[in-house]
């Protein structure tokens, strides 16, 4: 590799850390506000993907989205980037879940893809004529 190769190449593993250094920063700031619990759901299909909802959680009751809900929104990206390693946004596509507990800070993720197979099928002779 060469000097300039070698220089992007940190430089994007040093912006990787600085991105997940605010995802952390965000789930911090929204369980000081009161968030346990954060799902989200994603799916995608055809080369694209995104989260469709996120859910937040003060125990077991849904409320409202903390004042950093953009932050948290891109950090919960950084997971799916981080955590999903199925390839469930390409082709026919495929989604699912996580659920962050902020907590016990541990991720549960839930991740499907579809795969379309195609079955060979016999061709039969029939016999149309008249007997």
């Amino acid at each position: 590799m060469n000097e300039t190769t070698n220089h992007y190449l940190a430089l994007m593993r040093e912006a990787d850390r600085a991105t997940k250094q605010q995802a952390i920063e965000a789930f911090k700031v929204a369980a000081a506000a009161n968030i346990t619990k954060i799902t989200v759901d994603f799916s995608g299909s055809g080369d694209e993907g995104d989260i469709n909802e996120i859910e937040y959680y003060d125990g077991e009751e849904i409320t409202e989205a903390p004042a950093n809900d953009d932050d948290v929104k891109d950090a919960c990206h950084c997971l799916l980037e981080e955590f999903v390693t199925i390839d469930w946004y390409n082709n026919d596509g495929g989604g699912g879940n996580l659920i962050i507990d902020l907590i016990n800070f541990t991720v549960i993720s839930d991740v499907y893809y579809m795969d379309t197979v195609t079955v060979p099928t016999k061709v039969h002779s029939l016999n149309l004529q008249k007997s």
